[in-house]
């Protein structure tokens, strides 16, 4: 006998859900272990006010395309890849730019209102 559609619908928002949590929790752990090179990286002022204050360091680069082309490029394996051998890669070849609060929230509603 067939299910019915609203439990058809629930099992698979839920296998989506779980797909969804399972990825943020895989990108958080590469934004974890590349954190420390990051804060270094941290300039004295915004890119585009030349403010000195309340700044944060952000990756322009997606992190999940970076780390894909780690492993093409280095042929590591997905699971038990090489902590050190990503956080070379992601060294060498990440982009970032320095930019205050403000001029960060300026950029997120425009590409908001881009949509």
């Amino acid at each position: 006998m067939e299910k019915p559609r609203a439990e058809t619908i629930s099992l698979a928002a839920a296998a989506v859900g779980k797909y969804w949590l399972t990825r943020m929790r895989f990108i958080r752990a590469l934004r974890v272990q590349v954190q420390s090179y990051l804060e270094q990286r941290v300039e004295e002022k915004c890119k585009y006010c030349q403010t000195d204050f309340n700044l944060n360091i952000e990756v322009i680069q997606n992190i999940e395309d970076l780390f894909r082309a780690f492993l093409e490029e280095s042929s590591e394996p997905m699971p038990g890849y090489s902590y050190q051998a990503w956080s070379r890669y992601f060294k060498k070849h990440v982009q970032t730019r320095t930019l205050c609060f403000d001029c960060s929230a300026m950029i997120e509603e425009y590409h908001m209102m881009k949509q």
